[in-house]
């Protein structure tokens, strides 16, 4: 008589299949921590890319739209709040670092909110039209800025020593530059109605050193929720 035995296959047991379950886990989720890296390493690459092209074209904005001999100087005195500047690298007719006027307050057929007023000259030409300066920043006792500034709280222009910004210029014979850039121009790419929304905003400021007028260009990159306006 032949005695046969059969084996039956052996399973998993729940220890086995709670072990590669927690295995296989631990490789997902080292694989998707890449995701945030490549995403991060993306987008400074682009800003490596895109940064310095905003910057060239706002430079070459500001050449195109700025006349020559437009900026002015700064008459330095013995006493008073020129005399502050002794103690700072500053030559005579030279001035700090400025930022244009901010457009707080838009008129119908003059620039719209967020427009900066190189000069803070717009209000003479156009009614309605309010804007916010180095003046109204916190630091007012700092005579270092406030001496370089002109009546108008914007950077010196040709002339401005004798000019009264009371006054228009027919009167008081100074020709005050206007020299406005809209918010829209400050934009990469530009809002052209597509729905396609900016990503890079710049902005600049201004400082008059030996002779020369230097500018500095910031390139920010704006990160908005989608579908929601780009406020000035």
């Amino acid at each position: 008589m032949m005695n046969t035995s059969t084996s039956r296959p052996r399973g998993f047991s729940l220890v086995e299949l709670l072990m590669a379950i927690f295995i296989l886990g631990i490789g997902i989720i080292s694989i998707a921590s890449l995701f945030p890296a490549g995403i991060a390493q993306q987008r400074a690459a682009l800003d490596d890319q895109a940064g310095p092209l905003v910057a060239r074209n706002a430079i070459s904005l500001l050449r195109t739209r700025i006349p020559r001999e437009s900026f002015g100087h700064v008459e330095i005195v013995s006493s008073g709040p020129g005399a502050s500047w002794a103690g700072w690298d500053i030559r005579p007719g030279d001035w700090p670092w400025l930022r244009p006027s901010l457009v707080t307050g838009a008129s119908s057929n003059g620039p719209g909110l967020g427009a900066i007023d190189i000069f803070d000259t717009a209000d003479e030409y156009l009614s309605g039209v309010s804007t916010t300066g180095e003046k109204d920043r916190s630091d007012l006792g700092d005579l270092w800025i406030t001496a370089a500034l002109t009546s108008r709280d914007g950077i010196p222009y040709q002339g401005h020593q004798n000019d009264n910004p009371r006054v228009d210029d027919m009167t008081d014979g100074v020709a005050t530059p206007l020299v406005v850039i809209e918010q829209v121009e400050r934009q990469y790419p530009r809002n052209d109605g597509s729905g396609r929304v900016p990503r890079y905003y710049w902005d600049c400021m201004f400082r008059r050193t030996g002779g020369k007028v230097y500018a500095a260009i910031f390139v920010y990159r704006v990160n908005n929720f989608e579908g929601d306006p780009t406020p000035w």
